[in-house]
């Protein structure tokens, strides 16, 4: 009996406690609804009185950014504005050093003291010079192409590594007569720059000047030195004599189309020579911005590394299907060249990363030296810059 009253209790008790639950969840979802459009006019109401609130604040904020980056370019326009017009002095007493009459010019590499190496500061010292040289009377600027020229003839001509048979005609390149490059270096509170005028015939001075600038003659935003600057100097340490001395009878010489110590922008195209007086074995090695190390001559496009004697080899020439575009990270890079008249033992895989810049890694398949070998060594830099 118990257990039927029981049943025939509970359907009315289930009843009457669904009921309930049935109105309390009605009640829940009518509160619940009520809360959410409170809290929709709540925020709505809130976004628009704080929206002009928080767009007050971030103008306040960005406004001393503004005024910074305005007086920043307006003071780089006025040191520009300086700059230039010391430049044209400059460029005038050049001039009438040269004689007074209109030299055909073409402009070289403008580096830090004496490390040969290139910055920021080389390349903005380079567009302000162009300006001046192309704004005075007293010279012409040749183009790029006969810098590549010049080079050539400076390397070789005029260093007697070339026999007269090999060797570019100095004097009858009639598109440019003069060099005009330089070096940059601190002294206390000014960075002095130093430029010679050199006859490309001769390859005598033909005058020289100095510009004195305080450094707050110079922007801000340029850099006296490559961003990796030290390392660079540990490369030029490491390497600059693996070989602790060249023979006399053997000479090669490396260079890029804009001379030892060149400045790249962003994008612009590398162009390696290099050369040697007699015939021998060359291996040519790239040493990147990390100091990574790569061989990049023989490779599977020019094999051979055998090179006649005289001859001017480039890379990339028109045998490879590549070029050399300069790119970020920006900083310091080197072109190594290590020749033999005896062939290497060993030779690296191209273009692969064979080890942080060391001797070791460049002196790598030179065995014990023959009485009757020679060997020689060369090394440039150039700077890419953004």
């Amino acid at each position: 009996m118990s257990q039927a009253f029981c049943v025939g209790l509970y359907p009315g008790l289930l009843t009457s406690q669904h009921s309930w639950a049935i109105l309390s969840i009605k009640r829940m979802a009518y509160m619940r609804d009520n809360y959410i459009e409170h809290t929709k006019n709540w925020k709505s109401q809130s976004f628009g009185i704080f929206l002009p609130v928080w767009g007050f604040i971030l103008v306040f904020l960005l406004i001393p950014v503004i005024s910074t980056a305005a007086d920043t370019t307006a003071e780089s326009g006025r040191l520009d504005s300086r700059l230039e017009r010391r430049m044209e002095r400059m460029v005038e007493e050049l001039g009438s050093a040269g004689g007074g009459e209109t030299m055909v010019v073409v402009l070289g590499t403008l580096t830090y003291s004496d490390t040969g190496i290139g910055s920021e500061f080389s390349a903005y010292l380079g567009e302000k010079l162009r300006k001046a040289l192309r704004d005075s009377p007293r010279f012409q600027v040749s183009d790029s192409e006969n810098l590549d020229k010049v080079m050539e003839q400076m390397k070789l001509a005029l260093s007697g590594l070339a026999d007269e048979t090999g060797a570019p005609e100095v004097g009858k390149l009639k598109s440019a007569t003069a060099l005009l490059e330089g070096r940059y270096y601190e002294e206390r509170t000014n960075v002095v720059l130093s430029l010679e005028l050199t006859d490309v015939e001769t390859g005598l001075s033909i005058a020289g000047e100095e510009l004195r600038l305080g450094r707050g003659e110079i922007p801000r935003n340029i850099a006296l030195l490559p961003e990796n600057y030290q390392d660079a100097m540990e490369v030029v340490a490491e390497l600059s004599d693996i070989m602790k001395s060249s023979d006399e009878g053997l000479e090669t010489r490396v260079w890029t189309a804009r001379g030892n110590g060149a400045t790249y922008r962003d994008s612009e195209e590398l162009v390696i020579r290099f050369f040697a007086n007699r015939p021998c074995f060359i291996k040519v090695y790239h040493i990147d911005v990390h100091k990574k190390t790569s061989l990049i001559f023989p490779n599977e496009y020019y094999s051979d590394n055998r090179i006649k004697a005289g001859k001017i080899y480039s890379i990339p020439d028109a045998h490879y299907p590549f070029r050399f575009e300069l790119g970020a990270p920006y900083g310091t890079e080197f072109i190594k060249v290590v020749a033999s008249t005896k062939q290497f033992k060993e030779i690296e895989e191209a273009f692969s990363n064979i080890g942080e810049a060391d001797s070791r890694v460049m002196t790598r398949g030179l065995a014990v030296k023959a009485k009757d070998e020679l060997r020689a060594e060369n090394m440039i830099s150039y700077t890419i810059v953004e």
